[in-house]
């Protein structure tokens, strides 16, 4: 299309503006200084048709547009509701704005819509609820945090002790001061560690000398009573075959 011909919406106004004169007055339009100049109604309908022309190609460019940005919007979506742990967004006060069906599912709302504007801060024991209002009122660069241990409440009712990983979303994104919360699940890890602590406890602390090899004769456990009557460190007791400390007799 010729640039000498184009027309920005002034220009576009001022078309209108004439063709309504020659309607009105026989193709006559009145110059800034009153002067009477005769309009040739073909050229006048022309520029009409590339005006026209313009806005239609622009039309469909928004159009266009629309359509591009509703497909990433509908592929982001599909991606974050696809997350195999639970995910939320929420912003500086920590109200949730997005949530997805991992997150739905935990805390027990039935739908995105029910979990949005929603405090995180509710669904947290107080003490954990405390260290995330502090990490989220701290400055955040673009590197991801980590919380170890924050414990939410679940629909069952169930306290869970979780890792969230924290990220801070840019201002390109569109969400500035929104904050992405990946959470993973450590409560049977947790409970696991414990009940292995309070079984070494006990052992520890039977009279009895007691030793545990795996199936290649390398030692996994010694217990105080075996290591004092030895006079060994564990270190040299540890990963170690019976035949490197332990005599054959």
């Amino acid at each position: 299309m010729n640039s000498s011909k184009s027309t920005s919406p002034l220009d576009g106004d001022r078309l209108r503006q004439e063709a309504l004169r020659v309607l009105e007055s026989g193709a006559i339009q009145q110059t800034g200084t009153g002067e009477a100049l005769p309009i040739d109604p073909v050229q006048l309908l022309e520029e009409l048709r590339i005006h026209q022309a313009e806005l239609e190609v622009q039309n469909g460019e928004l159009q266009l547009s629309r359509v591009q940005a509703d497909e990433a919007r509908r592929y982001y979506e599909s991606l974050f509701d696809g997350l195999p742990i639970v995910a939320l967004v929420v912003d500086a006060h920590g109200l949730i704005t997005e949530a997805n069906a991992q997150a739905i599912a935990l805390f027990g709302f039935r739908s995105t819509a029910a979990l949005r504007q929603h405090s995180v801060y509710r669904l947290m024991q107080r003490e954990s609820a405390t260290s995330l209002a502090d990490c989220l009122t701290q400055p955040m660069d673009e590197r991801m945090v980590s919380l170890p241990m924050l414990v939410f409440k679940s629909a069952a009712a169930e306290w869970l002790h979780m890792e969230v990983f924290i990220k801070a979303l840019t201002p390109a994104s569109g969400l500035d001061r929104r904050y992405l919360l990946l959470m993973l699940d450590r409560t049977v890890e947790l409970a696991n560690a414990g009940q292995a602590h309070l079984y070494e406890t006990i052992l520890n602390h039977a009279d009895s000398m007691i030793y545990a090899f795996d199936p290649d004769g390398f030692c996994i456990f010694a217990n105080e009573a075996s290591l004092n009557f030895r006079g060994q460190s564990r270190s040299d007791v540890i990963g170690h075959t019976r035949r490197e400390w332990m005599i054959e007799e």
